[in-house]
């Protein structure tokens, strides 16, 4: 038995190779499902026969107790034990604590691999590690020594063990399938570039009773490119088997992808140092530039959406997937995170803890303060997910985060829910006290019922929060009296389990059952109990929980290209995206845990061992592999094909990917303006004869605002009828223009100095601010300087209308105007405003109901940007 490299030049035509019958009636395991797929769908042998799985599934069966639940929950407590024991055997600094405390899932994740990788804690050198680095060695030494370790791994030890895992792997989750058409005495594992310890004892522990050969993409005419296979493969220091002579050339024949694969075919060239005359075809090539995350996730989402109605109408297989017109692939994961939120269904079978009664349990375990045993609130999030559970009781559906998201602005320098609940007392108090001013706050706007009712809400949420922590220290067996009191408190609160919709009351059902079936242990530190709430809080272990990616990452492409071959090139293409040199050249590996770093495993070991050596080589050339996916992509795509980048992430600027550069790929900028914005358009109903009297009842201000935004004139002259400025900022900006024009009316015409100026606007300011309450004396600070600047540039603005140089300019009418319009438009240039639109203009703007938004610098200033639903897509917001 042994260990085989071969390679294959066409992923269409492995049938074509000489070692073809070599293979093509084994266990094929692949990289991801998406080969799986793509394999299954290219060579009907292989999806007739079932004879494809992941690797994943075969290590899973391998290494069963390793991959457990329990397993790993018994390791969270374990490292979590060897944190506290740090502290006497190091100086382990506060702050560092900390740090490892909170990232202990991470830990457990570094450990793992250390084990997977067999290295000895005393051979770890920490001389050139970073401080978090070091401690995590100290850990591993705690951890290294222990007797009956939950670190224990057990390695694959007899051909009949490694046979089962095989036959349980091929198994996994199909039906009717026949191993005996399936010879599993060989076995082919396709594409891995970045080897996890994991594989790497798999594929040693396979070795020692079955042939193993292991198989891969390679173009000779693209050396440069897929010399990164070969230097990983290289350290196996085996005979590869690499003797395809074919070479890719692009086929006019093949209309619908020959741009994609010139394109391919030049990166290639270039990438080896060749300059070659440029295909005319690529004159028409053109790149998308996305202005940031967020505007590439509506555009994806409208696509997604637009898939979702067509699979309703078309298929009874729940897979909108099958239906996007464009399958993208993209060099960076951030846009998924924002999907996730968009449609949370499609990724992956719903965790409990993804539903708002799972939020409610985290947000209360967050919220409180182990040290203190008292309810302590460092993310304002955490109250929120509370109040938006359903736990707590409230007359509508979504009341309690709405009243709590007004008045957040004047409660958020509190850290407890006493302190909110003395906040929202003033606003109770003083609410009876009402001044023009407050009209545009939004905490002044509040009823008194409502501010009650949230009042009362967080007293409920402080006493049950308490109720579920306060002795969790006292006595034994915490964890089992933990979990008993949740199930308990779940019961009482959801009431007949029989009358919750189908999916909540499948979920609840699981849960109960889970938690009155787990094997719990006796005892755990709270950290713990954070730690691994994930796990018994999960409805079903043995559930797979694999995510229907609507953007896939590049590791996807290398099998899921192959299904383009079959696809109508009328219905979809492919969508290469986030195509900057960031994203592509990046020489991070976000698949490593927290504190490593490809630096920790060169400095830490020496080790002279196979699996540390290939391990550590494919994570050195990570930073090749994106380029190589690329490469393939287009190299092998049948169909059409979109390229685009984002061009500013967390307020830096992107570089598009230097070899389209190079290329002199043109660059078109996505228009987020048009009617493809997922976003929709707000539409407000009336009737035609009813504009007359609608536009007698809507102001010059808010006519202006029409002209400026015809979406914030739809949120704030018709929906809410004035402008109401809800967000912190803001209102600190409108403290702002209150006291300078109540300084400018103050002083108008009158003698001044900068002594008089200074002392005007602390008078102004400690008569405006009083009404509101908000600021503390770092804002107070910066407020009453940032007046101090406005009135100076007001009066050098005046300079040439001003005769009298030692008196203060006249506030004519027309400043008066401009002051009042200030106070609802802030910041905003005027100049392009103040002309009102017409009588007509307004009745248009009723009759089309199309209030679409302008997008610009004034978005920034919106008094509506909290409950705009285009903002945070349109103004650089991640």
């Amino acid at each position: 038995m042994g260990l085989k490299i071969y390679t294959y030049s066409n992923p269409y035509e492995i049938d074509c190779e000489s070692f073809w019958n070599e293979i093509k009636d084994c266990a094929h395991f692949c990289v991801s499902q998406t080969m799986v797929n793509g394999m299954n769908q290219t060579y009907p042998i292989f999806k007739n026969r079932q004879s494809t799985a992941t690797i994943k599934s075969l290590i899973n069966a391998l290494y069963e107790d390793w991959e457990s639940i329990n397993t790993n929950i018994r390791q969270i407590m374990e490292v979590d034990n060897a944190i506290s024991e740090l502290d006497y055997k190091t100086t382990c600094l506060e702050n560092v604590k900390r740090s490892l405390l909170f990232n202990t899932k991470s830990i457990v994740s570094c450990f793992r691999m250390f084990k997977e990788l067999e290295l000895d804690s005393h051979l770890m050198n920490k001389k050139e590690l970073n401080i978090d680095q070091q401690y995590l060695v100290e850990l591993y030494k705690i951890i290294d020594k222990k007797q009956n370790s939950a670190f224990s791994f057990k390695r694959a030890s007899s051909q009949w063990f490694v046979e089962k895992a095989i036959d349980n792997a091929l198994l996994y989750h199909k039906k009717d399938v026949d191993l005996n058409v399936i010879d599993r005495n060989r076995i082919v594992i396709h594409g891995i570039h970045q080897f996890t310890p994991a594989m790497l004892v798999a594929i040693e522990d396979i070795s020692k009773y079955k042939d193993v050969i292991l198989l891969f993409n390679y173009q000779k005419q693209y050396s440069s490119v897929y010399d990164t296979w070969m230097n990983i493969y290289s350290i196996f220091d085996l005979p590869i088997n690499n003797q395809s002579v074919n070479q890719f050339v692009p086929m006019p024949l093949l209309i619908n992808s020959y741009q994609s694969n010139v394109l391919a075919d030049y990166i290639g060239h270039l990438s080896n140092g060749e300059f070659i005359d440029k295909n005319k075809v690529l004159n028409n090539l053109e790149v998308i530039e996305f202005d940031n995350t967020t505007e590439f996730a509506n555009y994806v989402a409208m696509l997604f959406d637009k898939a979702k109605k067509t699979n309703r109408q078309n298929s009874h297989i729940n897979n909108p997937l099958a239906f996007m017109e464009e399958q993208l692939y993209s060099a960076s994961g951030k846009v998924n995170d924002i999907l996730r939120a968009y449609f949370p269904e499609q990724f992956g079978e719903r965790h409990f803890l993804d539903y708002p009664i799972g939020h409610f349990f985290v947000s209360t375990t967050n919220m409180w303060d182990y040290e203190t045993k008292s309810v302590k609130i460092e993310n304002f999030s955490d109250i929120k997910e509370c109040l938006n559970s359903g736990i707590i009781y409230e007359r509508n559906s979504g009341q309690l985060v709405s009243i709590f998201n007004i008045v957040e602005p004047y409660v958020e320098k509190e850290n407890t829910i006493t302190g909110i609940n003395k906040k929202i007392n003033q606003l109770i108090k003083n609410a009876d006290k009402k001044h023009e001013d407050k009209d545009k706050v939004g905490y002044f706007n509040v009823d008194l019922d409502s501010l009650q009712e949230l009042k009362n809400a967080l007293i409920e949420l402080e006493k049950i929060i308490n109720s579920f922590f306060c002795d969790f220290d006292k006595e034994g067996d915490n964890f089992r009296r933990f979990y008993k009191r949740i199930r308990s408190f779940i019961i009482s609160r959801i009431g007949d389990i029989n009358e919750l919709d189908e999916e909540m009351h499948t979920v609840i059902e699981k849960l109960l059952a889970r938690l009155e079936e787990s094997d719990l242990p006796d005892n755990g530190t709270f950290n713990s109990l954070k730690h691994t709430m994930s796990y018994y809080l999960s409805q079903d272990e043995n559930t797979a929980r694999g995510a229907h990616w609507i953007v896939r990452n590049f590791d996807q492409i290398d099998g899921d290209i192959l299904r383009s071959a079959t696809q109508d090139p009328e219905k979809t293409c492919y969508h290469f995206c986030c195509l900057s040199d960031k994203d592509i050249c990046t020489g991070k590996d976000e698949r490593l845990p927290w504190p490593l770093d490809i630096k920790f495993f060169e400095y830490s070991y020496q080790a002279l061992d196979l699996k540390y050596q290939i391990f550590l080589k494919s994570k050195m050339e990570y930073r090749n592999f994106k380029r190589y996916a690329l490469l393939y992509g287009l190299e092998f795509n049948r169909v059409g094909c979109k390229l685009s980048y984002v061009k500013t992430e967390e307020n830096k600027e992107n570089d598009l990917f230097y070899m389209l550069t190079l290329l002199g790929v043109n660059i078109r900028n996505y228009s987020s303006y048009t009617s493809n914005n997922y976003l929709g358009h707000m539409l407000i109903e009336s009737e035609e004869e009813d504009i007359k009297d609608a536009i007698q009842l809507i102001s010059a201000e808010d006519k202006m605002k029409l002209k400026l935004c015809p979406y914030r004139f739809a949120l704030e002259g018709i929906e809410q009828g004035r402008t109401i400025f809800r967000d912190r900022f803001l209102i600190h900006s409108y403290l702002k223009i209150l006291i300078g024009n109540s300084v400018k009316k103050k002083l108008n015409g009158k003698p001044y100095s900068d002594e008089i100026i200074k002392k005007s606007i602390q008078e102004e300011y400690d008569v405006i601010e009083v009404r509101f309450r908000i600021s503390d004396e770092l804002e107070k600070t910066q407020l009453i300087s940032s007046v101090y600047k406005e009135i100076y540039g007001y009066i050098s603005s005046m300079k040439k209308y001003n005769k009298n140089k030692n008196m203060f300019p006249i506030v004519s009418n027309q400043i008066d105007r401009e002051m009042h319009l200030k106070e609802h438009f802030l910041n905003i240039s005027l100049k392009e405003m103040l002309d009102v639109p017409k009588d007509e203009e307004v009745k248009q703007a009723l009759i089309d109901k199309n209030f679409y938004c302008k997008h610009g610098k004034h978005c920034l200033y919106c008094a509506s940007k909290d409950i705009c639903l285009e903002y945070g897509a349109n103004t650089g917001g991640e």
